[in-house]
């Protein structure tokens, strides 16, 4: 069975956010649950700017351990530990 994937782009910049750009992050929507691949400095703002509630998150995917993919962990985690409390 297919299912459609949405694909939200937090963002593509590069380490220093030059012009402006949000560090690296994608968030995968389907049916079965969603994804999000990279998770910078700069997802939860972005994920924030969306709208898009970080308890629907499933699974964080990190591409590799260059900070610019990974430094928004501690933010998500506080995230999910002080404001949007994870049922699963």
């Amino acid at each position: 069975m297919d299912e459609a994937v949405e694909v939200l782009f937090l963002g593509a910049g590069d380490a220093f956010c030059s012009g402006g750009q949000h560090q690296a992050g994608y968030l995968l929507v389907s049916p079965s649950g969603s994804v999000l691949l990279d998770c910078g400095v700069t997802t939860l703002a972005a994920l924030q700017r969306h709208e898009v509630d970080v308890r629907t998150i499933d699974t964080v995917f990190l591409s590799h351990l260059h900070g610019d993919h990974f430094g928004g962990l501690p933010f998500l985690f506080l995230e999910w530990i002080y404001h949007a409390h994870r049922q699963r």
